[in-house]
């Protein structure tokens, strides 16, 4: 490992000046080879001996012309003079080789050693600028003297700010470091390519190297896949350098490219089977050349319009449904491939990943249960479904989930349907001694397809903080997702990998469903199922309040989705009572209260519905409001991105009281009354009402607004009642 002062001191330059006098010395050899095939093999001088008329006859191999007049050399002498000086006239073609191929390594080693000591230069600039003193190992550390005396005498009595500057000097002792593990890296690389290159550590070899590679992307690519096809047999050098080219060069698409076309898709199959399953002390190397190989494949496939990409295309369809396990146990070329493209952090191109989804769906109507595996994986095994690998890596890459699952894009809704209806999504299976195979429910079945609704209908990855802002495209896909789920009002049947992300997502929309719910406004009104952008540009989906309430009541079996689900829609009241002006009319805080109960009256049926399917056993369904207010409670350590501060308060208060009184509750039944009495729409709304009043400097006992809960309390009920009626339930 090079150190920080031999990372900023050294000389790069020196690099090059050592490239031109490779290069030179190419020349030099290139001279020679034509001196000799001139006036050794055969050239046309007119002198005698070796140099004149040529020794051997014309056509006979040796390079030269054979012009002169004769007599020609032959017989044994000659026959072995002409083996050995074709062995020499090779070794000066060699050299050639060897030496140019050292110069364009020497020539990538100034590229890369020079980039890394400006990183590293750049960091410690930056530290330096931070008031940062930079050690000679490279440590940032806090330079008082920058200070003056009473800022430091302040800085003494107080720890939070010592932990700033503590924190901020990590930082820059990381960034340096980063240069500095780059520099290393290069130095290694090219070190060990220049071994290669010069044949050095071979003492029983003295000929010059003919088969050298040199520097740049298409030799790093050869060098990468040479070694990649032999990992079993690689020494520890090896394999770093190995580790190394991976690490630094898969994002360049010509080093990706070249790589990828020497390994083949059945090559990079078989190498990511191997690094599957490594030993303990090569656990951390194979798991980098994994994240290495994905952003190989990331970046030789970005641009989709490229003959590579074609080709590749082409070769991975060909070998995506061979076997690459046993026929007992069969693992198949998309199971491998997409297995592997989930580990890491490679950013996939839209198109690449819209074309693998289809021809995987190409491959299962042709090859119906192909993808059927082992129960009881963890998600990592290479037989696991392939669609839904890719599903997953959408839900990380929200464009490309959109672009994919949109039904104005390509070929209709067919994506979203087949998904969510049609397609039959592969059974687990065990092997049992007495019973044979024997098929069972897949518990991982569909999680790829959750992250890729929840990322095309919000815009963000799948589990990341939503802002409630959303394109057309998004909203069609939230929009037929819904009414795709309720089809023959079956959307109180959710997968329950489904449950969560879907949640995610529809909260995201609760300025939509709060308005549904409300029944009340003229754009929804008038637009009915559909999407739509106003005039002030901001988007809306709406869509029928049945299907809606019947969609939320499926995910709703999951108490943490239904907790996700009821929080948003209090948020959202909360900040339409934080909206309201310094002296809002009695009518404008009906208003509000009245589309708050709207809004909150559906949970409540949706609650009794729960209720009612899990009476038969109580402890599930005190387990399940357990749930919901341990993930209510727990929120606003979270805040919600799109509420404001003071909406915010008003939540946290809600749910602070609410917590007090679990506190002092000493069991599981306790526990769930209480979460009935916080979670009551009419309780809600009360409590948010007194707390918005209080933030105002009004009397929450005051007649006034006694008279708008009443009104909300009417609401609510008729809200909960229709509701009601859609989930098949009286009134509630």
């Amino acid at each position: 490992m090079l150190g920080y002062e031999d990372v900023i001191n050294a000389n790069p330059d020196a690099l090059t000046a050592a490239a031109t006098q490779w290069r030179a010395m190419a020349t030099r050899f290139h001279t020679m080879q034509t001196t000799m095939e001139q006036d050794v093999l055969g050239g046309s001088g007119t002198t005698t001996g070796i140099g004149g008329n040529g020794l051997f006859p014309p056509g006979n191999g040796l390079g030269g012309n054979g012009l002169g007049g004769g007599p020609w050399w032959t017989g044994t002498t000659a026959n072995l003079a002409n083996a050995a000086l074709l062995g020499t006239k090779g070794q000066i073609v060699d050299a050639q080789t060897e030496a140019n191929a050292m110069a364009s390594l020497l020539d990538e080693a100034h590229t890369d050693f020079a980039a890394a000591q400006k990183q590293t230069r750049d960091a410690a600039d930056g530290a330096v600028k931070d008031g940062f003193k930079v050690t000679g190992t490279g440590t940032a550390v806090f330079d008082e003297t920058t200070l003056d005396p009473a800022t430091r005498q302040a800085l003494h009595h107080d720890p939070e700010a010592r932990q700033s500057y503590q924190d901020a000097a990590d930082k820059w002792t990381k960034a340096i470091a980063a240069g500095v593990q780059a520099a290393t890296r290069a130095d290694q690389r090219i070190a060990a390519a220049l071994r290669g290159a010069s044949k050095a550590g071979t003492p029983l070899d003295t000929t010059f190297n003919g088969q050298a590679v040199g520097g740049g992307d298409g030799g790093d690519a050869r060098r990468a896949a040479d070694l990649a096809l032999h990992l079993d047999d690689l020494t520890p050098d090896q394999l770093t350098q190995l580790r190394d080219l991976m690490t630094d060069k898969a994002d360049h698409p010509a080093f990706s490219q070249a790589m990828l076309d020497r390994l083949g898709p059945d090559g990079l199959l078989k190498l990511s089977q191997k690094l599957s399953s490594p030993g303990d002390d090569k656990k951390a190397a194979y798991t980098d050349l994994q994240g290495g190989l994905t952003h190989a494949l990331a970046s030789a496939t970005q641009d989709t319009n490229t003959d590579f990409y074609r080709n590749w295309r082409k070769r991975v369809q060909d070998v995506g449904y061979n076997n690459y396990g046993s026929n007992t146990d069969p693992v198949y070329g998309y199971q491998v491939l997409t297995t592997l493209m989930t580990k890491g952090d490679a950013k996939y191109s839209a198109p690449m990943l819209g074309d693998l989804a289809d021809d995987i769906t190409k491959t299962e109507h042709d090859h119906p249960d192909a993808w059927s595996y082992k129960a009881g994986h963890n998600g990592g095994a290479l037989g696991a479904d392939p669609l839904d690998n890719v599903l997953a890596i959408m839900g990380r890459e929200p464009d490309a989930a959109t672009a994919y699952l949109d039904p104005n894009s390509g070929g209709g809704n067919q994506h979203l349907h087949y998904l969510l209806k049609d397609r039959k999504w592969p059974d687990g299976w065990i092997a049992n001694p007495y019973a044979g195979v024997v098929k069972m429910p897949d518990p991982l079945s569909q999680s790829g397809l959750g992250a890729a609704l929840e990322a095309a209908t919000t815009g963000q990855p799948a589990g990341a903080p939503h802002s409630g802002h959303h394109t057309e495209a998004q909203a069609r896909i939230m929009h037929d997702t819904v009414t795709t789920l309720d089809e023959g009002q079956g959307g109180n049947k959710i997968n329950a990998n489904l449950r969560q992300p879907l949640a995610n997502a529809l909260a995201d929309y609760t300025d939509d469903s709060h308005e549904i719910f409300n029944g009340r406004n003229s754009q929804y009104l008038d637009h009915g199922s559909a999407v739509w952008t106003d005039a002030g540009g901001t988007v809306h989906m709406g869509v029928g309040e049945d299907s809606l309430v019947r969609v939320m009541r499926g995910l709703s079996d999951n108490p943490d989705a239904y907790a996700t689900l009821h929080q948003a829609e209090s948020a959202k009241v909360a900040q339409e009572l934080s909206s309201l002006g310094p002296n809002p009319s009695q009518n404008d805080i009906q208003d509000v209260m009245n589309k708050g109960a709207a809004g909150l009256g559906v949970y409540d049926a949706i609650r009794a519905d729960v209720s009612m399917d899990k009476r038969d056993d109580a402890n599930t369904l005190a387990d399940w409001k357990s749930k919901v207010a341990d993930h209510i409670i727990g929120a606003p350590l979270t805040p919600i991105p799109w509420v404001g501060d003071s909406a915010q308060r008003l939540v946290d208060t809600w749910a602070f009281d609410w917590d007090n009184q679990m506190k002092n509750a000493n069991n599981s039944v306790a526990n769930a009354q209480i979460s009935d009495t916080y979670l009551d729409a009419n309780n809600e709304m009360t409590h948010l009402v007194s707390g918005w009043a209080k933030d105002r400097g009004m009397d929450p006992d005051s007649s006034m607004i006694h008279v708008v809960e009443d009104g909300s309390h009417d609401r609510r009920s008729t809200s909960a009642t229709t509701a009601g009626h859609f989930l098949g339930r009286g009134n509630s």
